[in-house]
């Protein structure tokens, strides 16, 4: 008995600093982080899957779980949107990181798979994904939530959308 307090008497402080630090130690922190640039249809980007993969090691680095896409169809894309809600459930902070083709219609931002293919306006729903779908699978389900979007502001759908009227879209 007289052996097991002196161990005790050492371990208590590292006892208690542990007890201290593990909320934030324990803390789950994750990350979607999708990169897309081999567009089949539109102009092709050479930086998102590069960025993506810096990205995701960064994040990585300072704790984040984190799932990389890179160059995702549509299908691919809301699977992992899916997956990237459930992992928030709970989580002390998720962040979504997005690098690739997005654009706005009609006051709502969507974003680009590589395999969409926007002849008219009527395929938008059909072909890109909105900003809002991700939204509400992470939103409310992490104590914070990070978005950002590594888009570039010009429509490639320009010419698709000029066609059924809505050229002038972002």
């Amino acid at each position: 008995m007289t052996a097991i307090i002196p161990v005790m008497r050492k371990l208590a402080p590292l006892l208690a600093l542990l007890l201290l630090l593990a909320p934030s130690a324990l803390a789950q922190r994750v990350a979607l982080v999708v990169g897309n640039g081999a567009y089949r249809f539109v102009e092709r980007l050479p930086n998102p899957a590069n960025d993506a993969r810096a990205m995701a090691e960064t994040l990585r680095g300072v704790g984040f779980q984190v799932e990389l896409v890179t160059d995702a169809d549509k299908p691919t894309l809301e699977a992992a949107i899916r997956r990237f809600g459930s992992r928030a459930e709970g989580a002390e902070a998720a962040l979504f990181f997005y690098a690739g083709h997005a654009v706005e219609v009609g006051g709502q931002n969507m974003l680009a798979p590589v395999s969409a293919q926007v002849r008219s306006e009527r395929d938008l729903p059909f072909e890109l994904i909105p900003l809002d779908l991700l939204m509400s699978q992470a939103e409310g389900r992490a104590r914070v939530l990070l978005v950002f979007l590594d888009a570039c502001r010009d429509n490639p759908f320009r010419a698709a959308l000029s066609a059924s009227g809505r050229g002038g879209a972002a």
